[in-house]
């Protein structure tokens, strides 16, 4: 069997996979190429497999199943799809298994019920993947989250996302870049982050650039034309020893300054110190910025080898910038430390 037809088994009938030299045209077999390689086409069969992982996560999950479903051999699709998502298939699906399993122990759910739905076949191997998972045990989980600890869940890849990804998004490609010590001015609003449970990111911020903007006019020693987001925790967002990186935090909207000689009345000083930033391009409208999100500390920041750092992230936005523009590109930036 050929390498073409083993690529291309799923989708091209037997008796129409032909190799050089048996007849085939040249126009045949670069139809059949295209159409396989088509991004609109490999996007949807990806989300068709998505589809069926969700679907059937309480049950036994076969990669040739799932490949099926994306009309792809197994072998190709476990390679578009950790392209295109940063994780490997079974990753994402023990992922995935784990998040609802967090859900349902909430619920108060037998833990030996929820064992076998998510096919750890016992209750003690589910507890053991559970805490690798969670760095808790289901039991404990339960016990104490009414006290606010959340873990942090994996949450389900949509089309949208896959879509952003793929539309010009420099996401998959960031770049690395050394800030020197920053003065800034302008105002800020504590919210709850876009991968948060409860998030408000896309009603508190808006709100807080508008009326920024209002009174922008009144600041006259800037050093850029550039306007800057800064997102940091709130002093209080992990004196409970839980893990909510993208809860209880402070949006700070404002622009740089060469000195704070002249701050007007109403604004806030903010300094930040130099620092080494993982820079990802954000392309489209601003409200699509959960995507870009996601796939920053849901898929590259895991695998990048870097630490976390309780350190204020960036938005750069440049001169003019539309938010809600098909063609807007803005910059997010991620402390990092090698």
């Amino acid at each position: 069997m050929s390498y073409w037809e083993i690529l291309l088994k799923p989708i091209i009938p037997k008796n129409r996979l032909k190799t050089e030299g048996d007849g085939t045209n040249d126009q045949e077999f670069h139809f059949v190429f295209c159409y396989f390689v088509s991004m609109e086409q490999t996007l949807q069969r990806l989300v068709n497999a998505i589809e069926f992982i969700e679907r059937n996560l309480d049950q036994k999950l076969d990669i040739h199943d799932i490949a099926k479903q994306a009309e792809m051999s197994p072998w190709y699709f476990q390679r578009v799809f950790r392209s295109l998502t940063g994780d490997s298939v079974n990753r994402y699906v023990q992922s995935r298994r784990m998040s609802l399993a967090a859900a349902r122990v909430l619920k108060g759910e037998s833990l030996i019920e929820l064992a076998l739905d998510m096919q750890f076949g016992g209750q003690e191997a589910f507890t053991r993947a559970f805490k690798r998972y969670f760095g808790i045990t289901p039991g404990k989980y339960r016990r104490v989250s009414g006290q606010g600890v959340k873990v942090a869940m994996k949450p389900r890849i949509e089309g949208r996302y896959l879509q952003q990804i793929q539309k010009g998004n420099k996401a998959m490609q960031p770049i690395y870049c050394e800030k020197n010590e920053m003065k800034l001015i302008g105002i800020s609003a504590p919210f709850n982050g876009a991968m948060a449970k409860e998030a408000n990111n896309h009603n508190v911020i808006p709100d807080l650039w508008k009326k920024f903007f209002s009174l922008l006019p009144c600041i006259s020693n800037r050093s850029t034309d550039e306007t800057i987001g800064v997102i940091y925790p709130a002093s209080s967002a992990f004196d409970d020893g839980s893990d909510r990186l993208h809860e209880n935090l402070i949006y700070f909207a404002g622009v740089e300054l060469t000195s704070f000689d002249k701050v007007p009345l109403g604004m806030e000083k903010l300094t930040l110190k130099g620092q080494r930033y993982a820079s990802f391009g954000h392309r489209g409208p601003i409200d699509q910025i959960d995507m870009t999100l996601q796939y920053i500390f849901g898929s590259w920041l895991p695998q990048s080898g870097h630490q976390i750092l309780d350190l204020p992230n960036l938005e750069i936005f440049p001169e003019g910038y539309l938010p809600m523009g098909e063609r807007s590109e803005m910059n997010y930036l991620v402390p990092v430390v090698d």
